[in-house]
């Protein structure tokens, strides 16, 4: 660096098969700060996992520290897109965890129609990257008295969360570049397994919170063995 604060570049010009041409240019050191910022800001990272309230802990779980958690509080399928949209290329695998803020009050068709759309813009915007997408959860009657549902609403959720999780197994069999994670301990012979959900019957307890991260991360984990295995 001179005593002006300037740093030179060395740029290479390609003038023919065998020729090149050297420019030295003269820029601010906080202009090669801001590149060298917005090179590191755009290193391919390994993989990020994004969703409702559930995904809150779910970084003290993972066994690999360069898998990112996002959590956004009460978010719907639809809304995670615009949170995602700007860092969405950097990432190798996107594990999606959400769906139960958008039921009951969306039908099957509707989440099923806002998943497909998350997709498609996620890998519109990084088309080599790849999907995990992750069951929704069940939900059973809350074990506060203020925060109590109908056996209706219960059913309904626990429904249409099937239906959607049915489908989404389905569809994803035959994709190259979305992949689905189910639960199987949360329902066992046909029962919500109560310790694997927290009070509210909503969140999840400890145990649950360690049981679907590790089931994502594995998914993940294998995700990027596929990957590797397609570059080499």
């Amino acid at each position: 660096m001179s005593d002006n604060g300037l740093v030179f570049l060395q740029v290479y010009i390609i003038c023919g098969p065998n020729t090149q041409q050297s420019l030295q240019l003269a820029i601010s050191s906080n202009l090669q700060f801001d590149l060298i910022k917005k090179y590191n800001s755009q290193v391919i990272k390994m993989a990020l996992i994004v969703g409702h309230s559930h995904v809150k802990y779910f970084k003290d779980y993972v066994f690999d520290d360069k898998i990112d958690c996002l959590s956004y509080s009460g978010s719907k399928i639809e809304e995670l897109w615009e949170k995602i949209e700007d860092n969405v290329h950097t990432y190798k695998v996107i594990a999606v965890h959400t769906g139960a803020n958008n039921i009951p009050r969306d039908g099957a068709d509707a989440v099923l129609e806002k998943f497909e759309d998350l997709c498609g813009k996620i890998l519109q915007a990084n088309p080599s990257c790849r999907i995990v997408l992750s069951a929704i959860l069940p939900r059973v009657q809350s074990g506060y008295d203020n925060n109590r549902r109908s056996e209706d609403f219960l059913n309904r959720f626990n429904n249409i969360a099937n239906e959607v999780n049915q489908t989404l197994r389905r569809a994803t069999q035959s994709m190259d570049r979305i992949t689905f994670v189910e639960f199987p301990r949360y329902i066992v012979q046909g029962e919500i397994q109560r310790h694997l959900l927290s009070k509210d019957g909503l969140h999840l307890s400890f145990e649950g919170t360690e049981y679907v991260v590790s089931t994502i991360e594995d998914q993940i984990f294998r995700t990027l063995w596929d990957l590797n295995k397609i570059v080499c």
